[in-house]
């Protein structure tokens, strides 16, 4: 029955799949079984995949009453997903208790007759039901999640509710003799990552800290997946401080080994959204072991492993400076940017990757020239009196690096990019003159350009 029951699920047959679950006994060795119910979440779950599909194909163009109304009617021939774990729960629970009386009597003849001899007495509940149970009831409504974040997780696994609610004590009931469970790793990581995709971020990091504080035993087993997620739950709370503490550690996957650049981005993104420039500048410059900013030259030296520059992390950079509305942190930036533009430390520019046309590389190097054009605006309220520099010396330093950011504001990219799938056989066309193409030309002074880059964002 259990695989007539998985082939229907896989091609989506939901209609079948309730019929025979319907007309299966609820009592005996026939009745249904934890991978029984195993196959009706995920059928619930692949059913509601495929018409999600067809609504974004078919029904792009209908008018909305008609998506909506198609959309219930979806709905409707779904299995209820609570309905269905409470089901479980009960059923789980009786079978325990009876198992308990199976073991309680000494006697075979005192056992509770020929009925309980003959059929199978195994609980229902196990690992991968509660976690296929978990992600079909996450994916449907909101009162489901919190359904889920606060009844379940915690009914189950050795884990404290988020907070009190009608949720934490509605399933009281129904639990009976279910014991609870050992977090297993591979639990862990659908918790976080469905509060991350719900976007269920304070119920995320309630989770996530317990995760963290779990014995070494466990923690020792979490792999970059899990500490990936959890640092996702903490940016999404703006918590850099969090994000820095977990970044202190050495897990044991890292082998002796860096934080690779996908976790640092979490804590820069924190701090970013955080406002908090003084996190921000210490997260970048443990990330890319980059020496005093006053000090950076031609004979700047990096030490192996420190992570190059793109424009995801140099956007970042400068958004966060302007901001923290600070002139010194606006300078820092601008600074930083001209030194990995001038081509002496080398950066992770799109054109370095196949990629280099994909919508993501796209988007991020038109994010850092909005984020110049913000700085640019942001430095223009300031007054450049105020901010050019305290003698010669510094003032045409400034201006050279006004001058950089305003190029940088101001180039057309889609130009570039058009011009480069032309000539793409000519020598000269490296990568290390991403940034340098907009010094061809009369050279303006910094107040010039800073007058023309207002006009722009005017």
């Amino acid at each position: 029955t259990n695989a007539y029951l998985a082939q229907m699920a896989h091609f989506s047959h939901l209609d079948e799949v309730k019929r025979v679950f319907e007309a299966m006994p609820k009592e005996g060795p026939l009745a249904p079984d934890g991978k029984t119910y195993t196959i009706l979440f995920e059928a619930n779950m692949a059913f509601a995949t495929k018409h999600e599909h067809a609504q974004k194909g078919e029904w792009a163009v209908v008018d909305s009453p008609s998506k909506l109304g198609a959309q219930e009617e979806v709905k409707k021939q779904l299995f209820d997903p609570i309905a269905l774990w409470q089901e479980v729960v009960y059923r789980d629970s009786n079978i325990r208790r009876r198992l308990g009386k199976r073991s309680a009597s000494g006697n075979k003849s005192e056992r509770a007759g020929p009925s309980l001899m003959d059929e199978q007495l195994v609980p229902l509940i196990d690992d991968r039901l509660v976690v296929t149970a978990l992600r079909s009831v996450m994916r449907s409504s909101p009162e489901h999640r919190a359904y889920a974040l606060e009844a379940i997780i915690p009914s189950v696994y050795n884990l404290s509710a988020p907070g009190r609610s009608a949720y934490s004590a509605s399933i009281t009931a129904t639990t009976g003799t279910m014991p609870r469970f050992e977090l297993s790793e591979r639990a862990a990581e659908t918790i976080l990552k469905l509060c991350l995709a719900s976007g269920q971020t304070q119920e995320g990091v309630h989770y996530a800290e317990q995760i963290l504080n779990m014995p070494k035993i466990f923690t020792d087993q979490l792999l970059l997946t899990h500490y990936n997620a959890i640092l996702a739950l903490f940016s999404k709370a703006n918590d850099v401080d969090k994000c820095l503490q977990i970044l202190d550690t050495r897990p044991p996957f890292l082998l002796g080994e860096s934080w690779p650049r996908t976790s640092w981005i979490y804590a820069l993104k924190a701090a970013r959204f955080a406002g908090d420039w003084e996190k921000f500048m210490i997260s970048f410059k443990r990330m890319t072991r980059i020496p005093a900013i006053a000090d950076l030259g031609k004979d700047t030296t990096f030490p192996a492993g420190s992570i190059k520059m793109d424009d995801q992390i140099l956007s970042l950079l400068l958004s966060t400076a302007t901001g923290s509305r600070r002139v010194s942190a606006m300078r820092d930036s601008m600074r930083i940017l001209a030194f990995y533009q001038s081509g002496k430390r080398p950066c992770s520019s799109p054109e370095d990757y196949s990629e280099e046309r994909s919508t993501y590389s796209q988007y991020w190097r038109r994010q850092l020239q909005a984020s110049a054009k913000a700085c640019l605006s942001a430095i223009d309220n300031a007054g450049q009196d105020a901010v050019s520099g305290r003698n010669a010396s510094e003032e045409k330093n400034w201006h050279e690096l006004v001058d950089g950011l305003g190029r940088l504001a101001s180039r057309n990219f889609d130009a570039e990019r058009s011009r480069s799938s032309k000539d793409v056989s000519s020598p000269s066309h490296k990568t290390s003159k991403a940034y340098s193409s907009a010094s061809a030309g009369p050279k303006s002074n910094g107040k010039e350009m800073l007058s023309a880059a207002s006009a722009v964002l005017a």
